[in-house]
């Protein structure tokens, strides 16, 4: 005597085939973004370049207001190429210094200290670009500025107008 037959694969229900769907898409979906973030660097979901280490400020500012305070650093050489490649080379040597067999913590802080140098001179640069901006404002702009400053502190940067 034999037993009841085996039961044969059952068959998928429509709702679970759409539901099999809907999450396979929305597993793409989220890939993709990730892929994108990663692949793009130029993209929307870069970070800006230009934070001017005073992030809240320069968000808040206007459009033309930013440029100006960009201009004006270009202006007085903070935002050069060669800036920009003695920063790269800068972390390439520590890099480098880092993964060495034998680790000098002298030339990491010599690299250190080149850095934040240079960076220093770049806030300085950019808190002056920033306050001359601001003194070019009318008082109403300079109102109204605040008030979206004030709103970048309490909420972050996704609520600039």
């Amino acid at each position: 005597m034999t037993g009841p037959p085996a039961p044969g694969p059952r068959r998928m229900r429509r709702w679970q085939r759409w539901l099999l769907v809907v999450s396979l898409g929305v597993n793409l979906l989220i890939l993709g973004i990730v892929a994108g973030a990663v692949l793009n660097r130029d993209g929307p979901m870069r970070a800006p370049r230009i934070d001017l280490s005073i992030g809240p400020f320069t968000r808040a500012l206007p459009d033309e207001a930013r440029r100006a305070v960009v201009d004006r650093m270009r202006a007085q050489g903070f935002l050069t190429r060669d800036g920009r490649d003695a920063m790269r080379a800068d972390a390439e040597e520590l890099l480098a210094l880092i993964a060495a067999e034998s680790f000098d913590p002298t030339a990491v802080d010599a690299v250190l200290e080149r850095q934040r140098g240079r960076l220093a001179g770049f806030q300085n640069g950019a808190q002056e670009a920033f306050v001359h901006v601001l003194s070019g404002m009318s008082p109403q702009d300079r109102r109204a500025f605040a008030e979206r400053l004030a709103q970048q502190m309490r909420h972050g940067p996704h609520d600039r107008d």
